[in-house]
């Protein structure tokens, strides 16, 4: 039984040593959140353009290599299809689209969305021929090697009767007044042109990805949101001019990506909240390159170098006591009510010492006057004015200046119940398992006689 509770103690042993380096081991592999450069803005391009369709310069559609682009107000969507995208063409405020070589023709959806109807009724559009563009705006526009899918494009300034070459062209058409042609390179790149008299110019159309947004690491920001609370890590910081900001659903802090890793859960990562800029906001933490702020309700992550240094907040000393007057809730680590702040829970008509009070005129952050108070088991943390009923006279001058010494005090003792406690079970547990190793040697002396008894021995003795 001995060597059994000595295997036992080793692998507990063993276990912990083991916890410790792994442990360690995470968090140096644990990612800090890098805020991405600011650069949200990419060119549209293509792998074979063979058609397009213009409503406006802020709102076209493309076939390119088979797929549908949509493209508004630099917003791209692309939709993949079944059957190759053949023609797309636009009239009266209608775009449309046809697959399998022309032969069926739909209407895209008007406004559009980010899918496709499942299952589209056909219609009877008819898209334009384009054999021959003649004269448009004073200039004679003619193909060679009519039929081909690639035609070289010339142009006649019948003015100045010079001919023109302007490239090998895919399609041309006319939209709104305007020319434009899908051309494609000698090295097979295709493009989006607009073509004015003799002069063929390429189209820059870009496009908004605010992807890279959503796959900001977390790091360790729950846990440094969710850190003790003291009068002494408030801070505000100025958003500058410069800064995108982005939203975060503080609730649900976290998300996870396609590969595993948490990230941050962001809301609207297209909306960069430029109304920010020049605010003054609570800081929350910082890690990596980001900081977390929070302004109003609302909580937002920026890069730290587009926010001034932090400053500290002012606070008015307290030193009361109170009753909690609302219902089961939580005190918060931060004057910031939140899931990612949330610490203690607080009982209805708990009594608590109220220590320090953010007016929440300060600095014009805070929503509501916030206090950090402190229960009787030494915990602190903020909770707003609303919740507190101050019932209590002020506590002596004393009492003021060493306001957690009664609370470690009872801590203390708690501890050292608890340690004995445990020592005490153990050492029961330790002299019950060597009480049953033992029990086939037991012997008693106690029958009146004084004689020796084996208590192993079952059969019956003369009276």
């Amino acid at each position: 039984m001995k060597k059994v509770l000595f295997a036992f103690i080793s692998i507990c042993l063993a276990a912990a040593a083991a916890i410790a380096p792994l442990s360690v081991s995470a968090a140096e592999e644990l990612a800090m959140p890098e805020y991405p450069e600011d650069i949200f803005e990419y060119p549209l391009s293509f792998k074979n353009l063979t058609d397009f369709a213009v409503a406006s310069d802020n709102q076209m559609l493309f076939a390119d290599d088979g797929a549908l682009i949509y493209w508004e107000n630099q917003i791209k969507t692309v939709f993949t299809l079944e059957s190759s995208v053949t023609d797309v063409d636009y009239k009266d405020g209608t775009f449309y689209y046809s697959l399998d070589g022309g032969e069926t023709s739909y209407t895209l959806p008007n406004p559009v969305g980010d899918k496709l109807p499942e299952n589209p009724e056909p219609d009877k559009h008819v898209y334009p021929t384009e054999d021959e563009i003649n004269v448009f705006e004073g200039y004679h526009y003619y193909y060679t090697n009519n039929g081909e899918e690639i035609r070289a494009l010339f142009v006649l300034d019948e003015v100045e009767n010079t001919t023109s070459e302007l490239g090998n062209f895919i399609k041309v058409k006319v939209y709104n007044g305007k020319l434009y042609g899908s051309i494609k390179t000698s090295a097979g790149d295709t493009y989006f042109h607009k073509i004015t008299g003799n002069i063929s110019n390429a189209v820059k159309i870009t496009y908004s990805n605010y992807n890279k947004l959503t796959e900001i690491s977390v790091g360790d920001v729950p846990e440094k949101l969710k850190a003790t609370a003291s009068e002494n890590n408030i801070r505000f910081v100025q958003i500058e001019n410069n800064a995108f900001i982005t939203e975060l659903n503080i609730n649900y802090l976290v998300s996870y990506g396609r590969d595993g890793n948490p990230y941050f859960s962001v809301i609207e990562p297209n909306n960069t909240h430029a109304e920010l800029r020049g605010k003054t906001a609570l800081l929350l933490c910082e890690a990596g390159n980001v900081r977390i702020v929070s302004y109003g309700k609302s909580a937002y992550i920026v890069k730290a170098d587009c926010t001034t240094a932090p400053q500290e907040l002012e606070f008015v000393d307290v030193g009361t006591k109170a009753t909690f007057n609302g219902f089961s809730e939580y005190a918060h680590s931060l004057p910031y009510m939140s899931n990612a702040t949330r610490t203690f829970e607080i009982a209805h008509n708990e009594e608590v010492r109220v220590l320090y009070k953010f007016p929440k005129d300060t600095a014009g952050i805070f929503a509501h006057d916030y206090y950090l108070i402190q229960n009787s088991d030494g915990e602190q943390g903020y909770v707003v004015a609303e919740y507190l009923n101050f019932n209590q006279p002020p506590v002596n001058e004393s009492q003021s200046n060493d306001i957690s010494s009664a609370p470690a005090y009872e801590n203390s003792v708690k501890i050292v119940i608890l340690v004995i406690l445990v020592i005490a079970l153990a050492l029961t547990a330790v002299g019950y398992l060597t009480w049953i190793s033992t029990s086939g040697k037991r012997k008693a002396v106690n029958n009146k006689n004084g004689e020796e008894i084996d208590l192993n021995d079952k059969s019956p003795k003369d009276k």
